[in-house]
């Protein structure tokens, strides 16, 4: 278990820092996220189960967004994406680029 979280977080650090089989497992942990988060937000839409309008799947996608590996593995993987859930996705990142501001050079 210990190997599956170290992966994860030296992924979310930078994606292509990895090794051909790290980039495999890690692109499987990202892969699953995200279709669960998909499958949440598409049941969110058809089924009406967030009535309040809380965050729902947001603050999970949230929590990816903010690293630079997810990032750069979602670029490359969004076209595999339901259009509405890459349209969420997309607006979610921007959102969190505005509130983080301009970068620093």
């Amino acid at each position: 278990m210990d190997y599956v979280a170290q992966l994860f977080l030296k992924g979310c650090k930078s994606f292509s820092a990895l090794n051909v089989l790290e980039r495999l497992r890690c692109g499987l942990l990202l892969r699953n996220m995200f279709s669960s988060s998909q499958g949440g937000y598409i049941r969110q839409l058809s089924a009406r189960l967030d009535p309040d309008d809380s965050e729902g799947i947001g603050g999970v996608i949230d929590s990816l967004l903010v690293n630079p590996g997810a990032q750069e593995w979602l670029a490359k993987n969004a076209p595999e994406w339901r259009p509405e859930f890459r349209e969420f996705v997309n607006e979610r990142l921007a959102a969190s680029k505005r509130e983080a501001g301009p970068s620093p050079t």
